[in-house]
């Protein structure tokens, strides 16, 4: 993946919180990013991604892609398994390598989950205007905007941020923390749609 030039683009990644369910229809201009189990509820919802991404590689994460759509390019880490590989032959996808293995090339960074990543993705492609959807970052009436029984089971706890409470898992803590600190440093214009914890510490620093 070869880096672009910055310019105004607008790059909407939909993550899969539950909110994701009233603002997939807020979906405006620009690109649309998908990301694990948001690309099949898109799709549902008559919304048609154009890019999906992917950097989990758990082998159960195969499911995610067992519907490809031509004219949607498939971003896919290099480590995952190879049966989403599989699945995805004859469409459009294109390996990027997660900044983790320390490889003599273009890597990607920004933190613990798939959505954090896709923030990491549109920056590199030049997108200096990134709308987050679906980026609760923790428990409301449910984990995600869609079933997902890996996550059915996990450990909940109160975590108090700047004087407000959260409900959150232990990945959710790790997101959080990820993102307070990109947005220390933020050089783009980032805008996240979804109440939760992300947009209470986007609020936050930009006070």
């Amino acid at each position: 993946m070869q880096g672009q030039a910055p310019h105004m683009g607008r790059w909407n990644i939909c993550g899969g919180g539950p909110s994701l369910r009233k603002e997939y229809s807020k979906l405006k201009k620009g690109v649309i990013v998908s990301v694990n189990g948001s690309h099949d509820y898109l799709l549902s919802k008559k919304v048609k991604p154009d890019v999906f991404v992917m950097v989990d590689p758990r082998e159960h994460n195969e499911r995610f892609v067992r519907r490809p759509q031509r004219g949607i390019k498939y971003l896919i880490a290099a480590h995952c398994d190879p049966e989403v590989f599989d699945r995805l032959e004859g469409y459009d996808v294109e390996i990027w390598y997660p900044i983790e293995y320390g490889l003599p090339l273009p890597s990607i960074g920004g933190g613990s989950t798939v959505g954090m990543r896709a923030i990491s993705i549109g920056y590199i492609l030049g997108f200096r205007n990134i709308h987050l959807y679906g980026f609760d970052g923790c428990m409301k009436e449910s984990h995600h905007a869609y079933p997902q029984k890996e996550n059915d089971d996990e450990p909940v706890k109160k975590i108090t941020y700047q004087g407000k409470d959260f409900y959150m898992t232990e990945w959710q803590c790790a997101q959080a923390h990820n993102f307070e600190e990109m947005v220390k440093h933020l050089d783009f214009n980032l805008t996240v749609h979804s109440s939760g914890v992300i947009k209470h510490i986007r609020n936050y620093y930009a006070s």
